[in-house]
């Protein structure tokens, strides 16, 4: 299986689940957690964690780093490519990297697709915008807290967190900001924007992907934001070999933390 996440951090030789290939136009050496990218696990995931075996890094700096500048069809080639390196026919993608998961449906051999919380821009479902440009805003001013506060409300709009003043939330983003993981997220943060627009530009009818022969697993959490059932209900009721799961106590950042519950879902899948 191959994990479709969206933000390819360094390269770090004791994480088992890095992959590195060449694509068309650049190298690729990606890793699985708050990263980047995509994360091989031959065609089962074991329980524990998105387990990965060992993969020959083609340029193991991190230097491949995304930039805000790519095409669907660049995150298309660069899957393309592990999953020619790995042999996998599966991938899993969560959120922006469901979206890319789902785009390989139309393009690339994969037997089986599974995404969680698929941020899958479709005609008549809610899809979260209205934070982009004041986010941008946000960060053009050097205010990351506040661009992330903007994003949390928008996106996580029905967490009780959400309903906290701005400025309270404001506070509570630039002490996350220092924590390592927060330190990571704020090197990311130029490219969200980017992929936001690339999601919205490629918005169709759902019934634009029920041409897809892939077997689809549409999981969604069960604390995680309403408009992502809607997203999966709606995907399902298009595509022909559909399936739709809701996952106990799980909120959006699930997939991040991969507890063996969570894995074995898809593992099974």
């Amino acid at each position: 299986m191959v994990y479709c996440d969206r933000h390819i951090s360094r390269w770090k030789p004791d994480h088992c689940g890095i992959i590195g290939c060449r694509s068309g136009h650049r190298d690729l050496a990606w890793r699985g957690d708050l990263g980047s990218g995509v994360r091989a696990a031959g065609d089962r995931a074991e329980p524990g964690g998105l387990q990965c075996p060992p993969v020959q890094p083609a340029r193991p700096t991190g230097q491949s780093a995304l930039t805000g500048t790519e095409t669907p069809q660049d995150e298309l080639d660069d899957l393309a490519a592990v999953l020619a390196e790995t042999g996998s026919t599966r991938v899993f993608g969560h959120s922006g990297g469901a979206f890319v998961a789902m785009q390989a449906g139309h393009q690339l051999p994969v037997s089986h697709i599974g995404v969680y919380d698929p941020a899958v821009a479709l005609t008549g479902c809610d899809f979260p915008q209205e934070f982009v440009i004041p986010f941008e805003q946000a960060l053009a001013a050097g205010d990351e807290a506040r661009a992330v506060a903007l994003m949390g409300r928008d996106i996580n709009r029905e967490d009780p967190g959400a309903r906290l003043p701005l400025p309270a939330q404001i506070l509570m983003m630039r002490g996350f900001l220092r924590t390592p993981t927060g330190r990571r997220m704020g090197g990311l943060l130029a490219r969200v924007a980017p992929e936001v627009r690339r999601i919205l530009a490629a918005q169709t009818p759902a019934a634009q992907y029920s041409h897809l022969t892939s077997r689809v697993l549409l999981a969604r959490g069960a604390r995680s934001a309403s408009y992502f059932g809607a997203i999966c209900d709606a995907l399902a009721a298009a595509i022909p070999a559909a399936s739709t799961v809701v996952l106990a106590g799980s909120s959006h950042n699930a997939a991040n933390i991969a507890k063996p519950a969570f894995v074995e879902v898809f593992a099974d899948f």
